[in-house]
């Protein structure tokens, strides 16, 4: 067993260094979490096997000899003989059909052993083993707690059994998430759960899973199913943080903790789903009180009062939140929608224009503080002063700089700028409208938390011969507005006003804060 058990933490140490731990924040309105949480379900696919501590660690070393020795184990030929057999199991070496048959002849031996003397802890230990090879689970769980009640020195040793069978069943369950298979996904990850308690990861991959489901579901129980299931994986996943965290790795902890600041928004989102809002928004208006200074947990709070049809609730919260200096065009971004949902345009305006001054290549904000400032005149009945025309000017220009295909963004302009009095430029912006062969909308700038981004939208065929392929270089932007990088996109044009869907990923170890394209054909 101890060559196993090698082998075992040697892939903890090789997989240690590449370690990410999945994180993001999340939407904060119906339709962004179940975009979102599809996301953060494929980011959870990046968890890496990494060990909570060494073995032969001295902390370890400490703890293994303040455990009782309990019963010796009787080594015999059944134990020799089950061991051979799982060695072989294990040794990559066997086809599948090979395999099973090998872990059931260790289980029967395993079991020989147990009958000989059923007070022999290396008898379950195997035996759980073999249970484990051949996913029976629950019967593997309950002859490891048999070996380790017997013999209490086994803890250590078992707990690293387990946590590899806990990572055998995630890589099982890689390929059902990435195929969006969630519902299969979640019945292989619960067998990890069983096996392994002492990883918060998978218990959060089940929630999410069980929280989508619950935003799914037509049938009222099943939503109310679905929404506890979530709220206990991710209740038990903020309890194994809470008690491993001290004890594990510095750098896990800290990824742990990341995600256990997330927990409460994710249950209120469950409850969201199961149209449970007062719960939803007492969850996370402790938080809110508890932790001022959490601009997530405040903003998914006015999320909730806004469905909930609360939008004074929800409009307060965003003006608390507007008087704070150190947001991010990313905080911002997120209160300007909230503040545009609830149609305060002006105070959206506000919220978009500061993003788009901290980051001068974020032209999805751009876009956005221009709409406001439109809207907020037109839903007042006004004309507009100098000065307010001015900016939507200001801010259209930055925009159409950015977007030069967007036929939204040179239509407002060009009403402004006839509005403010300049009647041959409010011409000349028409006619490059006119001269426009395609034109690219609904864009929408998905950021990854780690680094890099896709960017999703449409091309429309405006005067293109059908067919016609289009080629779209992207290049993006970091804060600053120096350039990381750029992807390209192609696509053929359809019939004429039809909107044709393209897709490009950026990948990059830094944040993406803006974009820009060019077009050729």
């Amino acid at each position: 067993m101890r060559n196993w058990l090698t082998r075992v933490e040697n892939k903890r140490k090789s997989l240690r260094a590449s370690a990410v731990v999945p994180s993001g924040h999340s939407g904060f309105v119906k339709e962004d979490f179940r975009m979102n949480n599809a996301l953060r379900l494929m980011l959870a696919g990046a968890v890496a096997f990494t060990a909570v501590a060494s073995s032969a660690s001295p902390v370890l070393a400490q703890r293994r000899a303040q455990l009782e020795q309990g019963e010796r184990p009787r080594e015999n030929r059944e134990t020799r003989d089950a061991e051979k057999n799982l060695e072989m199991a294990l040794s990559g070496v066997v086809g599948p059909e090979a395999v099973d048959s090998l872990y059931e002849v260790a289980l029967a031996k395993a079991n020989e052993a147990i009958e000989d003397r059923d007070n022999n802890p290396l008898g379950y230990l195997l035996a759980g083993r073999a249970l484990m090879g051949l996913g029976r689970f629950e019967e593997a769980d309950a002859q490891l707690d048999k070996a380790e009640e017997l013999r209490p020195v086994y803890m250590l040793d078992i707990d690293l059994i387990r946590e590899r069978g806990w990572f055998d069943q995630y890589e099982k369950a890689q390929p059902l998430l990435s195929s969006g298979d969630y519902t299969q996904a979640a019945v292989v990850l619960e067998n990890a759960n069983i096996i392994y308690k002492k990883r918060p990861e998978i218990m959060i991959v089940l929630g999410q899973i069980y929280a989508s489901e619950a935003g799914m579901a037509t049938d009222s129980v099943d939503r109310m199913e679905a929404t506890d299931k979530a709220i206990a994986k991710l209740r038990e996943a903020d309890e194994v943080i809470t008690i491993q965290a001290p004890e594990s790795d510095s750098a896990i902890a800290a990824g742990w903790l990341e995600q256990q600041a997330e927990i409460p928004v994710t249950i209120a989102q469950a409850l969201i789903a199961a149209q449970r809002y007062d719960e939803a928004a007492a969850a996370l208006q402790g938080l809110v009180e508890s932790h001022p200074d959490n601009i997530l947990y405040a903003t998914n709070l006015a999320g909730i009062y806004a469905q909930n049809e609360k939008p004074d609730s929800a409009k307060l919260v965003y003006i608390r939140l507007l008087e704070r200096p150190d947001l991010s065009p990313k905080d911002l971004y997120m209160i300007g929608t909230g503040l545009y949902s609830a149609s305060d345009y002006d105070l959206a305006a506000g919220a978009f224009k500061r993003g788009a001054e901290i980051s001068p290549k974020d032209r999805d904000a751009l876009e956005m503080w221009t709409r406001s400032l439109q809207l907020a005149l037109t839903t007042a009945g006004e004309d507009g002063t100098p000065e307010q025309l001015q900016e939507i000017i200001t801010a259209a220009e930055q925009w159409t700089a950015l977007d030069p295909n967007g036929r939204i963004g040179f239509l407002i302009l060009a009403q402004t700028v006839n509005k403010a009095g300049d009647e041959p430029r409010a011409v000349e912006l028409l006619g490059q409208i006119e001269a426009l062969t395609v034109g690219l909308v609904d864009l929408q700038l998905q950021r990854q938390p780690s680094g890099g981004a896709s960017l999703l939208g449409d091309i429309q065929n405006l005067q293109a011969d059908p067919g016609t392929l289009v080629t779209i270089e992207f290049t993006f932007y970091d804060l600053a507005g120096n350039t990381l990088g750029t992807s390209t996109a192609q696509v053929s044009t359809g019939l004429k006003d039809a909107r044709t869907p393209f897709q490009t990923q950026f990948d990059s170890e830094q944040q993406v804060d803006g974009y820009t394209y060019t077009l050729s054909m």
